[in-house]
């Protein structure tokens, strides 16, 4: 899919990568880029470090 999930938001969090791949947003259940490189990044998964919500929002 390309474009916004519905019902997802930029820089949505979840308490662990198993609820993001529950909720099928980030489908393996580990951090990094899903995709391939003939059809690019479906998701990325940040782990670990200080998150900063507006580090998600582009300006």
């Amino acid at each position: 899919m390309l474009g916004e999930s519905p019902g997802m938001r930029v820089g949505q969090l979840y308490a662990s990568r198993f609820l993001a791949s529950e909720a099928q947003v980030h489908r393996p259940r580990i951090a990094g880029i899903y995709g391939t490189k003939a059809t690019g990044a479906e998701s990325i998964v940040l782990s670990g470090g200080t998150f900063s919500a507006s580090s998600a929002v582009a300006r």
